[in-house]
């Protein structure tokens, strides 16, 4: 299920918030949940693995992560990153760039790029 509201009052840039339930080859069921508006403050991702530790993964915003364990143990890590290393990408291209550069099998295949595209169509078929 999928929501990108634009925002005229912001320019037009668009918001957006996202959930999905994925079920993986090995049974283990997860949901997930990513959300932004313009402010990085109200930047939020969540992902829950359902099965025996029943831990919760919280990112808030760009640096904060909330681990809630399975006896009302909460973990507050806070990183220290800023610039471009707050996504993703720079760390994807880096790897593959080292991977290159020193003759390595990256660890992330054009198959796993395919799947990962088939998850995000089947979340965000509504928007069609």
């Amino acid at each position: 299920m999928a929501s990108y509201p634009k925002m005229e009052q912001y320019g037009g840039i668009y918001g957006y918030n996202t959930k999905g339930i994925a079920k993986f080859e090995n049974d283990v069921v997860a949901s997930f949940h990513f959300g932004a508006s313009v402010n990085a403050a109200g930047s939020e991702t969540r992902f829950e693995v359902y099965g025996d530790n029943t831990n919760v993964i919280h990112g808030i915003g760009f640096n904060k992560i909330k681990i809630l364990g399975p006896d009302d143990k909460t973990e507050k890590i806070s990183l220290d990153v800023g610039g471009t290393k707050v996504w993703g990408h720079r760390q994807c291209d880096t790897h593959f760039i080292e991977s290159l550069l020193n003759d390595e099998t990256p660890s992330v295949t054009l198959d796993d790029a395919i799947i990962a595209h088939e998850i995000a169509n089947k979340i965000t078929d509504n928007l069609r």
